[in-house]
């Protein structure tokens, strides 16, 4: 059998690579916390409202620069419909989150039934 001695030959790495490992494990462990207060900021009441400010500015700017009428309105519709492809995104990727941590939920209250 081959003895070593870890605190020539990386006793101390080990050491760092459970501290590395100890931090990792924490956030994890916050993680879903983290992504529920992410999820809760982007489906606020106040989404909406801020989507609509938004929204109004662009055409109220348009408006005071003396863009005709139809180009003004067009350009609304396609800065809102812009605004809509990132909401959808958003969604979705907020969804598969979602869709994730519950799978991962029921996988641990399973193993804890066993």
């Amino acid at each position: 059998m081959i003895d070593v001695d870890w605190e020539e030959d990386g006793g101390s790495d080990v050491e760092e690579l459970r501290e590395v490992l100890s931090a990792v494990s924490e956030f994890l462990d916050k993680l879903p916390e983290l992504v529920k207060k992410v999820l809760d900021a982007l489906y606020s009441k106040d989404l909406g409202e801020r989507v609509g400010d938004s929204v109004a500015t662009f055409y109220r700017k348009l408006r005071e620069s003396g863009m005709p009428e139809d180009m003004v309105n067009k350009m609304t519709m396609e800065f809102f419909d812009r605004s809509m492809i990132v909401d959808r995104l958003v969604r979705e990727i907020v969804g598969s989150i979602r869709k994730e941590l519950a799978e991962e939920k029921e996988s641990e209250d399973e193993e804890e039934e066993i």
